[in-house]
């Protein structure tokens, strides 16, 4: 085993010993250049060979899932994702949390429900969601909207940039002209350039 490989072993093992998920997060973050890599997915798939227990297969899968989401729909949407999938089997615990965390720290409880709006499946979900927070129309959603693609551009993190400009414009565009008009315009397709060139007659 080479030193680079090793590395990537030792930035796995790192995240899967890790309990806590907040950790876990810190650790992708930081150690994004080794985690979000083929090898670092061939590491588990190996693991995954060599480990029959079923508590370990679930966690080693569970972990390379979480991994090639975060490759896929960036870092912070792919925990807000498994973080909203982990509560869906107990509501009233999950309602309770977000109670203790809007009473504890509100700046915590207003990021996690910017993750879960961005983590939402679809458009119609995310307009039914942002609908039932009015609070991320406020100019605090904002500005932790404005970290969250900070992080993720210090990171290089393109699919979490992409993301993060992709909802702070639509939450702009929803604060101007109203949550259904910025997502009727936002369906709307775009003329093709030499169309939208004409002059109306």
């Amino acid at each position: 085993m080479d030193g680079l490989e090793q590395q990537h072993r030792d930035a796995v093992l790192a995240l899967l010993n890790t309990g806590n998920w907040d950790e876990k997060q810190r650790i992708v973050e930081t150690q994004h250049a080794l985690l979000l890599t083929d090898e670092a997915d061939r590491v588990l798939t190996h693991m995954l060979q060599q480990y029959q227990s079923d508590a370990d297969t679930r966690k080693l899968q569970q972990h390379r899932t979480l991994l090639r989401r975060c490759r896929k729909i960036g870092i912070a949407a792919a925990f807000a994702k498994r973080a909203q999938h982990a509560s869906q089997p107990n509501p009233q615990a999950t309602a309770e949390r977000a109670q203790h965390a809007s009473q504890s720290n509100p700046q915590a409880a207003l990021a996690i429900t910017i993750q879960q709006w961005i983590a939402t499946p679809n458009w119609d979900e995310s307009e039914r969601y942002l609908q039932q927070h009015p609070e991320l129309l406020t100019d605090e959603a904002q500005q932790l909207l404005d970290q969250m693609l900070q992080m993720a551009q210090q990171l290089n993190d393109e699919n979490a940039i992409r993301m993060f400009q992709q909802h702070r414009t639509l939450l702009r565009r929803c604060r101007n002209i109203g949550i259904a008009a910025a997502f009727a315009e936002r369906a709307q397709p775009a003329l093709p350039a030499e169309l939208a060139q004409i002059d109306p007659a």
